[in-house]
């Protein structure tokens, strides 16, 4: 549980870190600004990562979350470079992001 507190702690710090750079940021805009882009996917990229690494018995006891959806995601983004689609991306930072960073927020605080 040690490891996986502390991987829960990078993946709920990259949510806020997501969550604090699109705030009050359109669609359009994130779509328009590279920088904002390469931050989010580099964020997203680590989020996965930490998610391969919890535990199988802490995954069980939270099947709630999506951990295979974070892992897949961080594998499209890192291997499939060429063809990334920003909507999509958007899509998963403005609906999937906040509902992760509040889920974590309550597991953390326990």
């Amino acid at each position: 549980m040690k490891k996986d507190s502390l991987y829960l702690s990078h993946i709920y710090e990259e949510s806020e870190f997501i969550l604090e750079t699109i705030d009050s940021m359109t669609r359009s805009k994130f779509l328009e600004s590279r920088i904002i882009q390469k931050a989010v996917i580099q964020s997203l990229g680590v989020i996965g990562e930490a998610a391969k690494q919890i535990s199988p018995d802490f995954r069980e006891a939270h099947p709630y979350i999506d951990w295979k959806g974070m892992s897949g995601l961080r594998d499209r983004l890192i291997h499939g470079y060429f063809v990334i689609n920003l909507s999509q991306v958007w899509e998963v930072i403005s609906d999937d992001i906040p509902l992760l960073h509040d889920q974590l927020y309550k597991i953390l605080k326990e």
